[in-house]
């Protein structure tokens, strides 16, 4: 075991042992009484370091500022159990204690825990540097003299009057005693709730008139300071999802840096060194000014409530209603990533697992957080031991790449490494080709079918509209290519043989030079009757086909490790251009059942299945329908006569896909929805998605006149790119691999 692993086998340990009880190593004794008595209701630290926590006995204990060892306790405040929140502050000599059951806040002495007062009001407090108490009661600030507590408080925000219905309501509180400032965070209650604000504000302490320096929708963690007061961070935390989040930082009064994508708690260690990010999945810690990150905790149990920090920088506190730990910061900042032996697992989290093809040969597998909007320290987690142990992905998981929510494998993934990555949320493709350490933006190729010196050839073209190259160069016609996953493979068909047969090619290989031997050529089929039309699944493994092998064309698959072949349907109407859902389980596929030519959906046979599962039609008119092209974000192309003129319509993922359910949503479709304005179509076929973003992301054919075309376009664009054109045939764009769901876990 590795120095990393060493340290946070024993965090783990660490936090196991205080969210049961307090460690029972700890020094020194506890005193008799035992060990605070969960839920924990309230904790703060001293301006010296030293930790206390309120327990559900309403009993304040001193805490160990190494270990969190209890140290000594007070009596029962009052004789109840507690779960509500309560407050918590060391100021000076005195804890003040506020909770609903004491009456307001009590105030006791640090040494005896003797009650020197009790005031009617309680909420949020911060100690300042001249002896007084900030305590945010209701709707007001006030200030108290802890060396004068019959003294009357100092209003400094006037609370709500009892028939006022807008107004400001303060809601964290931190002081920085350096700077002689206040800082203050402040729900504005203007309107609904959805459009109220929160302010971020700040004024002299001894000049309280509070000046907004933020204000968004969202709320705002509570402020933290250097010890010197020059350097502000607060977190923000949108109301809207992650993609409003933010961690800001201000230096001297202006605004040094906002690192969007990050939402939690933030904390600034005393010499402006490190932030700290306390989130629901995990703690993080980044270096400044820069904010480079460094290191990142998981939770594998009780997500903690707060975080502190030691005067001295040396200790974090992690509290909790059931939680409390401490972590030394100089293990936090060279932790790194280090592997897990379970998945993390806060408050319910599922992921995706992604086995690689090639899982028995190399051991490879991905598990992907199911949370496809904000960031995520442990968004990508990766295996190469057959799912024993996990290693968090830090390129695919720092907010460069927020939003990744599906994996695309190469089918040879144990010699390639090459794995795609869909970033929904950004719209962006990454590619790694280490085995899924480093990623980078990417753009995918094209292939597509064109007729050459009189016999049909696959044409691959590294960049839409860039230079092309022949990727077949048999004396055959190879026709229809469908790309692999992850780019990697082209299968076609090809009559070399004699009749249609399905092969497949290492995409980009330099075939006029290496020839087809040499870039892995493979044939898949070799039956007497034709084999056509393939279409590769999501997860790698299986290639679907028409075969005319029992008279008729019915759809069947190949097992791509074995070789094995199955039938997926048998109906005399026939079966034609099948497509993959995202599940690696159901296929889409033309056929005349009806009468005219619909779309149905139908379930593969599992193994050693004898039965073939009855179709559902998805989209099923009058009219003809077929060419379907499946995308898991953005659903199904296909083509049809309904307006008169063969064009290409969509019907949207919602209605073919339930991603939250992991299963088909079958339906009946009478009327598809055609992209853009109802008077305006796109007449074209064989559509196929192209899925990055570039305003134009679908490829389709034409035909006119014995002039073709290969086109890049979409519906509200009047001139669609030409990739390619001529007299001789062009078309067949091959579709983009579907992105694979994965398989959640329980």
């Amino acid at each position: 075991m590795d120095s990393k692993s060493r340290r946070w086998f024993l965090f783990v340990c660490l936090v196991t042992l205080f969210v049961a009880a307090a460690p029972a190593h700890a020094q020194p004794r506890p005193p008799a009484g035992g060990t605070p008595l969960q839920p924990y209701l309230a904790w703060t630290l001293a301006g010296d370091g030293t930790p206390y926590v309120l327990d559900a006995r309403y009993r304040i204990w001193q805490l160990d500022p190494a270990n969190l060892a209890p140290v000594q306790r007070s009596p029962q405040l009052v004789p109840a159990m507690g779960r509500a929140p309560a407050e918590l502050l060391v100021a000076g000599d005195q804890i003040w204690v506020g909770a609903a059951v004491l009456g307001g806040t009590r105030i006791l002495d640090r040494n005896g825990y003797a009650t020197l007062d009790t005031i009617e009001r309680f909420g949020p407090m911060a100690a300042g540097p001249d002896g007084e108490v900030y305590l945010i009661g209701g709707t007001g600030l006030y200030r108290y003299d802890t060396a004068d507590l019959d003294a009357a408080p100092q209003t400094l925000l006037e609370p709500w009057k009892p028939d006022q219905f807008y107004g400001a309501r303060p809601q964290k509180i931190a002081v920085d005693p350096a700077g002689r400032r206040l800082y203050l965070t402040s729900y504005n209650a203007f309107g609904s709730p959805p459009h109220n604000p929160e302010s971020l504000l700040v004024a002299d302490i001894d000049r309280p008139e509070f000046e907004v320096i933020d204000t968004s929708l969202g709320s705002y963690s509570r402020p933290s300071l250097t010890a010197d007061g020059r350097v502000l961070a607060v977190a923000f935390n949108a109301k809207n999802g992650a993609l409003g989040s933010w961690v800001g930082l201000w230096q001297d009064g202006e605004s040094l840096r906002r690192m969007p994508l990050l939402d939690g708690q933030a904390l600034l260690d005393p010499d402006g060194k490190w932030l700290y990010l306390l989130n629901d999945r995990g703690l993080w810690a980044f270096g400044l000014p820069e904010m480079t990150f460094s290191s990142v905790m998981p939770w594998l149990g009780n997500v903690p409530a707060t975080l502190s920090i030691s005067p001295d920088g040396a200790y974090l506190y992690l509290f909790g209603p059931s939680s409390l730990a401490t972590v030394a910061a100089d293990e936090l900042q060279t932790l790194g990533l280090s592997s897990l032996t379970d998945l993390p697992t806060a408050r319910g989290v599922k992921y995706s697992v992604f086995a690689s093809p090639t899982e028995g040969e190399d051991g490879s597998a991905f598990a992907l957080r199911r949370q496809p909007v904000g960031p995520d320290p442990y968004g990508l987690l990766l295996s190469r031991d057959s799912r024993q142990t996990w290693v968090p992905n830090l390129a695919l998981s720092f907010p460069t790449f927020a939003g990744v929510d599906a994996l695309s494998l190469s089918p040879a993934f144990a010699s390639d490494g090459t794995a795609v990555a869909s970033a929904t949320l950004t719209e962006t493709l990454f590619r790694s080709t280490d085995g899924g350490v480093q990623w980078d933006p990417w753009a995918p190729p094209i292939a597509y079918t064109a007729e050459i010196n009189g016999q049909r050839d696959i044409v691959f073209m590294e960049t839409p509209g860039g230079a092309d190259r022949r990727l077949t160069t048999d004396g055959a016609d190879d026709e229809n290519p469908t790309w692999s996953p992850a780019w990697t493979y082209i299968a076609f068909q090809s009559n070399r043989g004699g009749n249609w047969d399905i092969f497949t090619i290492r995409a980009g290989c330099d075939v006029a030079t290496l020839g087809e031997e040499a870039c892995g050529l493979r044939q898949l089929t070799d039956d007497p009757a034709d084999d056509m039309l393939p279409a590769w699944s999501p997860d790698g493994r299986h290639i679907a086909f028409v075969s005319t092998r029992d008279g008729g064309a019915d759809l069947f698959f190949v097992t791509l490790d074995d070789g094995s072949v199955q039938r997926v349907t048998n109906d005399p109407a026939g079966a034609w251009r099948p497509a993959w859902l995202p599940d690696s389980r159901h296929l889409l596929f033309t056929s005349a059942r009806s009468g005219n030519n619909d779309l149905y959906a139908v379930r593969i046979p599992n193994g050693g299945d004898t039965y073939l599962a009855s179709p559902v039609p998805v989209v099923a008119t009058p009219a003809d329908e077929r060419d379907p092209a499946v995308s898991a974000e953005d659903g199904l192309l296909f083509v049809s006569d309904q307006g008169g003129t063969p064009a290409i319509y969509q019907l949207g993922a919602w209605a073919l896909w339930d991603d939250a359910a992991g299963a088909l949503r079958p339906s009946r479709v009478d009327e598809p929805y055609l992209l853009g304005a109802q008077t305006r179509h796109l007449v074209g076929q064989h559509p196929a998605w192209y899925p990055v973003r570039t305003g134009l992301p679908m490829l389709f054919a034409r035909e006119a006149d014995d002039a073709y075309a290969v086109l890049l376009g979409d519906f509200y664009s009047d001139t669609p790119k030409v990739l390619a054109e001529g007299e001789p045939f062009v078309g067949h764009p091959a579709a983009a691999p579907v992105f694979w769901r994965g398989e959640t876990t329980p």
